[in-house]
């Protein structure tokens, strides 16, 4: 130990300090102190709790198990991976946006047909990326209930009791799923004690998460809740490449509970938190990194990357040049494809 390096029981102090008003299993991400390490720069056997298999889950559980933690994954459906089986099926997208894109190339090699509605807003996507067995459509006018029995409802493998009206004239029926992909309203219902309902975004405080709906609060570098940094989200962040955000961010998350990388003092996220609210302002654009991503990512790794140094770990390797040239291309044919709209 090195001379300026603290003593154990002062290092137990401050951890104690930081991880203050602990409760045992929160959640999206919940991580259990089981005992303070003999070191003072460890924390050892603790439990991990992911909430949600979706693909921010898993990344953050196959990191978060690499790095040796004991990590279990909830999940209320039956498979990971946020995939459901559409085969065969008429699907509906309400929205015509990068998830609602998404949504329908992931469905095209399964679903029958697929239809996208749009309302030609300013975030709505070319039609030329839809899949060949998707048609895009205008506005909804209304539903007709063809059922009587809210039982009909039940059974996913029959069309839904409905018809639908666009407002062009036309009707749509035999629909099996309607998936609505108008934007985040953000919910955490099994976290109550964190929300705030009818608290307006710009009056949240030092501990509420959700207020409106459309900001997530009180998160330091869109990850770690400052009161209490056991608290971890994965995939708050949008207008990102989805999959590689969420594994730099799930490494950041491993870092930090292995013991690689080390967070700020309470005070200090604080202040890097609210410099951040100053310069982009509360709401949902709080959260975009559109035109943002490469200077999060490269100053996450570079965080991490200087604190493994400290303890002897190898550096993580940020985006890959290959990945920065597939994301110049891609870029540049979303802008053709809007020039040309």
């Amino acid at each position: 130990m090195s001379a300026d390096e603290p003593t154990e029981d002062e290092a137990t102090t401050r951890l104690r300090e930081d991880w203050e008003d602990y409760s045992q299993w929160h959640a999206l991400i919940l991580f259990h102190l089981q005992r303070f390490s003999r070191s003072s720069r460890l924390l050892a056997a603790m439990k991990v709790a992911i909430v949600g298999a979706g693909i921010s889950g898993v990344v953050a559980g196959a990191h978060l198990g690499r790095a040796g933690l004991d990590t279990t994954v909830f999940e209320r459906n039956d498979a990971a991976g946020g995939v459901w089986s559409f085969r065969g099926q008429n699907v509906l997208l309400v929205g015509s946006g990068v998830s609602s894109i998404d949504i329908a190339r992931e469905l095209g090699p399964e679903a029958e047909e697929i239809y996208q509605v749009s309302r030609g807003g300013a975030f709505d996507l070319p039609a030329s990326l839809l899949p060949p067995n998707a048609t895009r459509i205008g506005e909804i006018a209304s539903f007709e209930n063809l059922a009587a029995e809210a039982d009909s409802l039940k059974d996913n493998s029959k069309s839904l009791p409905w018809r639908i009206f666009l407002r062009d004239g036309r009707e749509l029926a035999k629909i099996h799923r309607i998936i609505l992909c108008t934007g985040y309203h953000i919910s955490l219902p099994f976290l109550k004690q964190y929300h705030s309902d009818d608290t307006p975004v710009y009056e949240a405080n030092n501990t509420v998460l959700v207020t409106d709906g459309t900001q997530v609060h009180n998160l330091h570098k869109d990850i770690f809740y400052i009161p209490d940094p056991t608290l971890i989200f994965i995939g708050i962040p949008y207008y990102t490449a989805t999959f590689t955000l969420f594994e730099f961010q799930a490494m950041a998350a491993a870092a930090v509970l292995s013991n690689q990388a080390f967070l700020p003092i309470r005070e200090g996220m604080r202040i890097e938190y609210q410099e951040r609210v100053r310069r982009k302002g509360v709401g949902k654009s709080f959260h975009s990194l559109k035109d943002k991503e490469v200077e999060y990512v490269d100053e996450l790794v570079g965080w991490i990357n200087r604190d493994r140094a400290t303890v002897g770990a190898k550096p993580v390797e940020g985006h890959t040049q290959a990945w920065h040239i597939a994301n110049a291309d891609r870029l540049q044919k979303l802008r053709q494809m809007f020039e040309k709209t």
